[in-house]
């Protein structure tokens, strides 16, 4: 058991190979992957492992092109299979399909569940290949849900598994992931430690995506500091990057960090321009949690300016959008935010209500710092 049930559970996660058996009708990784054609064509095959991986096949091709309803019909479709014909690793797998899809549509308490089952055939296999992407994976979720004990649990096991496998960009990623859990945590050390080790692997991989993560997160390690400059450094390196790249949502999200760096140095206008340019690109790729991060350094730069009730709309939207979400670590910033307007509009005993929201929420998943501010607040 991962020790996920009955407790409320949820990813930049690891797209890895999904499948370690041969022999399915069509290649995982095949761009115009045909379902409809899969599926004739396995319909009338016999019952057996070959049509569960051409199933798994299919179910990932549409988890690759966010098709997560679908994704799911054929990955129980392959499960149901799998179980009626003994076939272990084919309802692992089937499992860890169903968790990944399932996550993506939010669903965190299902996700653990599934992922828990796939946990334990992957452990009767010895399948340490399978456990390690398996934990990066619960680890993020953890991470996601603002459970940090959790994630770094997880993670370091994924990593040391990645290490004992010398896979070095899946110990590359796993180490970025480790070093934004403890970054949270407000662990500097150790997550400056994990991010320059992940650095160098992807130095030694020559990985332009994974050099440019990694300085875009060391940019946020130093703008925690109050180290600005550096962090605008690392920053400018990694946008000119991904802008060659082209990809967008790592450009937006970047973006949004540079935002964050210039209003701590209270240049709101530079900031509103970089939150403008991040929420066009953020809409333009349907990034809701970005979106919401965004809103919420909106609504800082309009009270920053003096326009309070604009402020308070844009922290509600993103409110919104986070619980929409169950992006529940995310809330007490916005509430401390909300009521810190409040505030200003004299409106005191509503004030103090978010707040108590605030410290409420910061309790029970362990965030001691939005605790602190709700305080400082108070």
């Amino acid at each position: 058991m991962l020790g996920v049930r009955r407790t409320i559970l949820l990813i930049f996660v690891l797209l890895n190979p999904l499948l370690s058996e041969v022999g399915s009708a069509f290649n995982i990784y095949e761009e115009n992957l045909n379902v409809d054609s899969l599926l004739n064509t396995v319909s009338s095959h016999p019952d057996d492992s070959f049509k569960v991986n051409s199933l798994l096949d299919a179910a990932v091709g549409l988890y690759k092109s966010s098709n997560y309803e679908k994704a799911i019909l054929l990955a129980e479709r392959s499960l149901t299979l799998s179980k009626n014909i003994g076939y272990d690793m084919g309802e692992a797998e089937s499992l860890f399909v169903l968790a990944r899809a399932n996550n993506k549509l939010n669903k965190s308490a299902t996700a653990l569940e599934l992922f828990d089952g796939a946990n334990r055939i992957f452990q009767e296999n010895n399948r340490i290949d399978r456990l390690a992407s398996l934990y990066n994976n619960v680890g993020l979720i953890y991470k996601n849900l603002g459970r940090y004990s959790n994630a770094v649990q997880f993670l370091s096991r994924a990593n040391e598994y990645y290490q004992k496998l010398e896979n070095s960009i899946g110990a590359a990623r796993t180490l970025n992931n480790l070093g934004s859990v403890y970054m949270r945590l407000q662990n500097h050390e150790k997550s400056a430690k994990a991010y320059f080790e992940s650095l160098k692997l992807f130095e030694e991989l020559n990985s332009q995506i994974g050099i440019a993560g990694i300085n875009s997160n060391l940019a946020l390690l130093f703008s925690d500091q109050k180290e600005y400059a550096k962090a605008l450094k690392h920053s400018e390196f990694a946008l000119e990057i991904f802008k060659e790249l082209g990809l967008k949502n790592e450009h937006a999200n970047l973006l949004n960090n540079i935002a964050e760096i210039y209003l701590k140095q209270d240049e709101t206008q530079k900031a509103l321009d970089r939150l403008n340019e991040c929420y066009s690109l953020y809409s333009e790729i349907k990034n809701n949690l970005g979106i919401a991060s965004v809103l919420t350094n909106i609504g800082i730069v309009n009270a920053q300016q003096g326009d309070y009730k604009k402020s308070y709309a844009s922290y509600e939207e993103a409110l919104d959008l986070f619980l929409d979400l169950d992006q529940l670590g995310q809330t007490p910033r916005v509430y401390n935010h909300m009521a810190h307007v409040l505030m200003m509009m004299d409106r005191h005993e509503e004030a103090f209500a978010q707040l108590e929201k605030s410290v409420k929420i910061s309790d029970e998943i362990g965030l001691p710092d939005a605790k602190l501010e709700s305080y400082n607040r108070y």
